[in-house]
């Protein structure tokens, strides 16, 4: 039995249940035919009263319906538009109006596009020509000019309305949503990340770089262009560049963190391969699509060399300490052994006493050795001794070309030549003049003593970003791979202390800068100076 042969069956057997109830019955009638018509008239009549009651009861349910979906749509928190296929509003609703700051009367039959901001109107042609597709939902970020000029941040999302006749999309209806704060949010933390000192980079699940902000560029030397989709290992040194991918596999699979949620100082890669260290902390970022890994990055470079420098003058200070103390002890002694050579050698000569072999050779070497002995007490004094530093503006150049002047005539018949090579116009420094010449004299005399046969010293200097640098560069005998000139004692010289390119380390640093060598035995080799510009 077809349903609809069930509800009639089913109304019949309700009428007549109610003309039972009601107590009304069919009069008598003699005529049995005339009886059934008129009791069948009855159950219709039953019929049609109850049909029209219910289709009653659905018209004030429909109307309440239509009344309570009028007035969600009306004051509805989310603004509402519809337009037909050319683009002209048909109906909003308040919150829309009120986005546009207008009345509602004035948006009937406007074109909508009017009110989208001319950088944003491609982006909604697309979008509109979407939306009249039957079955699709769409949605867009865009950017709509209200009626007083101000500009809005929204987010649109609708569809096509279908006529149910025609089953053909007649227009669309659209919700709009104010996304100002998000966007405003979103505009602080991209501001945040591109104005923090710090490296902060973010890739996705696949190591490959999703985002690299200024501070990065700067640090790593890569422009976010080229950085952009490259595999984050190109940033990192040995181990982590084979052992990075194991790390993200093995987190998202045990939830195992080797980096995640932690601060690890580790060694990164620049584009131009140098090595630093860094302080690295890494968060994971859940998104709608997919899970990122943000990494906040410093470079700790400045702070490693302070913290060396701490050590190193804590230790040469601990050897300074030891040092004086030993050339008090021996200070005395020693001089009394140079004094009693001096008069050996006077007693001597009065008695007119011959003084030839190894009596000669041996008050020869007691004398050369009390002399040296006294030179490397000096240098003793020099590593204890608290220095102090009168600093004045100084022009590099000028001091430069004084130190050269000076070891010209020292070495002039040594055949070393000095060549000078200098950028114009470049800053002045702060520093001590007395002791930064001395710190010149010293390098441009070690260069000298390596070229025993002559040879040839070039001092360029240029421009920083910073301040000065000067490269002072040989072409003697080189320095050994294994040594460390800076290190207290260590010298290529036969007769050397090892002391002086200590003094020499710590003027430097003294007056803020560096100094630091390449050599090849046998090619000669290279200083570099760094000085900071004088501050204006």
């Amino acid at each position: 039995m077809r349903e609809k042969d069930k509800e009639e069956v089913n109304l019949r057997k309700r009428a007549e249940d109610l003309l039972k109830k009601t107590g009304k019955s069919t009069p008598r009638i003699v005529n049995q035919r005339a009886a059934e018509v008129i009791h069948e008239l009855d159950v219709h009549r039953v019929q049609l009263e109850m049909q029209n009651e219910e289709l009653r009861r659905s018209q004030v349910s429909a109307e309440e319906s239509q009344r309570k979906y009028a007035e969600l749509y009306e004051f509805a928190p989310i603004g509402f538009c519809s337009f037909d296929r050319k683009g002209q509003i048909q109906q909003v609703n308040l919150a829309c109006a009120q986005m546009l700051r207008t009345e509602k009367r004035y948006l009937h039959k406007r074109w909508f596009r009017s009110f989208v901001s001319p950088g944003f109107r491609d982006e909604f042609d697309r979008f509109f020509h979407k939306l009249f597709q039957p079955g699709h939902r769409e949605s867009c970020e865009s950017q709509l000019t209200r009626h007083d000029g101000a500009l809005i941040d929204v987010e649109l999302v609708g569809g096509a309305v279908a006529d149910p006749a025609l089953g053909v999309a007649h227009e669309s209806q659209i919700a709009i949503l104010d996304i100002s704060q998000r966007k405003k949010a979103e505009s602080w933390s991209r501001r945040l990340v591109e104005t923090t000192q710090d490296a902060v980079l973010s890739i996705d699940r696949k190591g490959r770089i999703v985002l690299f902000n200024a501070a990065a560029e700067r640090t790593f030397g890569y422009s976010r262009n080229e950085i952009a989709g490259q595999k984050v290992n190109v940033l990192m040194s040995e181990p982590y560049v084979s052992q990075h991918d194991d790390y993200i596999a093995r987190y998202e699979r045990t939830g195992e963190a080797h980096a995640i949620g932690r601060i690890r100082t580790v060694t990164a890669k620049r584009k131009n391969g140098d090595l630093f260290p860094i302080e690295l902390s890494v968060t994971e970022i859940p998104t709608d699509e997919d899970v990122h890994y943000a990494a906040f990055i410093r470079d700790i470079s400045d702070k490693t060399r302070l913290q060396e420098q701490l050590l190193e003058s804590e230790r040469l200070a601990a050897i300074g300490a030891t040092a004086a103390k030993i050339a008090h002890e021996i200070a005395n002694p020693l001089n009394n052994i140079y004094m009693t050579t001096q008069l050996l050698e006077r007693e001597l000569a009065n008695e007119e006493i011959p003084v030839h072999g190894q009596l000669a050779s041996d008050l020869k070497t007691i004398t050369s050795e009390t002399a040296r002995l006294n030179a490397l007490l000096q240098q003793f004094r020099m590593i204890s001794r608290k220095e102090t530093y009168d600093f004045h503006p100084v022009s590099i150049a000028a001091l430069i070309k004084e130190v050269a002047d000076t070891c010209r005539a020292i070495w002039a018949h040594h055949k070393i030549h000095f060549d000078h090579v200098f950028e114009p116009n470049l800053p002045s420094i702060s520093a001590d003049r007395d002791k930064l010449k001395q710190v010149l004299l010293n390098v441009y005399k070690n260069g000298a003593e390596a070229m025993p046969g002559g040879g040839k010293i070039t001092v360029k200097a240029s421009s920083t970003e910073t301040g000065v640098l000067v490269e002072i560069t040989d072409t003697g005998t080189g320095i050994p791979p294994d040594m460390d000139i800076f290190e207290p004692f260590a010298t290529t010289k036969v007769d050397g202390t090892g002391i002086g390119m200590v003094v020499v380390r710590q003027v430097v640093t003294a007056h803020g800068g560096s100094i630091t060598y390449h050599s090849e035995p046998g090619k000669g080799t290279s200083f570099f100076i760094a000085l900071p510009a004088l501050k204006s």
